[in-house]
């Protein structure tokens, strides 16, 4: 069997589980698309005053809790909870805190709902870090990220984690030119990562 043929039968590698011709890959290669996140065209009317997307005046009556840390995140880096240090409140102090307290009503439950597929991409990137930085043996490992997804999660503390990475020889990564409705092109990260194999 082909190499290609071969990807195309087999779960993509971005994690859907599903066969890659029916996911990710193409005729010229992997290609993970960006998630479309609509936060005008909710289906709803109006303004709440504590949702900072209340300008789209498509709000739910509701506020949900918004992690400060996209939970997905969270539950890479810990179990239940956190410990905290560094805060001018903490005066120099830690502190140990679950997730339910690292949480703000700033979001209406219909906007939050609709970010949550950004929520997951922070998350999958970040559990492609831990891995990357803990696997010690064995064949490299491939993980498949929208970079346009990527880059709307955090862009300067992602790539920041991705140089470290590369200078100590954990990973490598690829970049490609995305072009940006309101700015000029911009070369930011493309959503492969590759953790070195040992020895290599």
């Amino acid at each position: 069997m082909g190499e290609a043929k071969r990807r195309k039968i087999a779960p993509c590698i971005c994690g859907t589980g599903l066969p890659g011709e029916q996911c990710c890959w193409t005729p010229t290669g992997y290609h993970k698309k960006p998630a479309v996140i609509d936060l005008h065209d909710t289906g709803l009317q109006g303004s709440h005053d504590g949702c900072y997307m209340r300008r789209t005046n498509a709000c739910d009556l509701k506020l949900s809790g918004e992690h400060l840390v996209s939970e997905g995140v969270l539950k890479v880096l810990a179990d239940e909870r956190v410990e905290l240090s560094g805060t001018p409140w903490l005066k120099g102090q830690k502190k140990v805190l679950p997730f339910t307290a690292l949480t703000s009503n700033c979001l209406c439950t219909r906007h939050n709902s609709r970010l949550s597929p950004i929520d997951v991409v922070g998350a999958n990137f970040f559990s492609a870090i831990q891995k990357c930085g803990t696997t010690d043996r064995g064949r490299g490992m491939y993980f498949l990220l929208s970079g346009h997804d990527v880059e709307r999660k955090s862009p300067r503390q992602i790539q920041r984690v991705l140089t470290q990475l590369e200078r100590k020889g954990l990973a490598q990564t690829s970049a490609a030119i995305l072009r940006q409705e309101t700015a000029d092109e911009q070369r930011l990260l493309v959503g492969r990562i590759r953790r070195k194999a040992q020895g290599n």
